[in-house]
């Protein structure tokens, strides 16, 4: 079985923190992380349980790059990962398993720029 892992980006310090739920001490992290949520900071961002060209794992929120333009966010659409295409007026969704083609270039927390022109 596949561990549920999750990063945590602190707005407070710019940076992320990741942990699963493999273990219940690591389940203990994050029920009290979450309480710090309630009082903001925290992004929590679960992984998507596929990795790109190069190995690197996929979180919900990632950045994606296919050839030298497009790029996609990874995004939750209608009961599953879809990867929302970023730049384009009509942009749509693609189907998720063709993210493990692609590169993970930044995510929405650390490089915000990267998604502005999302449509």
């Amino acid at each position: 079985m596949q561990a549920i892992k999750f990063r945590v980006w602190d707005s407070d310090k710019r940076q992320f923190s990741s942990f699963s739920f493999d273990d219940v001490a690591s389940m203990a992290t994050f029920w009290g992380m979450q309480g710090d949520a309630a009082r903001g900071g925290f992004t929590y961002q679960q992984y998507t349980g596929l990795n790109d060209r190069q190995g690197r794992e996929i979180y919900f929120h990632d950045i994606l790059r296919e050839g030298l333009q497009r790029r996609y966010l990874v995004a939750w659409f209608d009961h599953g990962w879809a990867l929302q295409e970023i730049g384009y007026p009509h942009a749509g969704y693609r189907h998720f398993k063709d993210a493990h083609y692609m590169d993970v270039i930044g995510n929405r927390c650390e490089q915000p720029e990267l998604a502005a022109s999302l449509a």
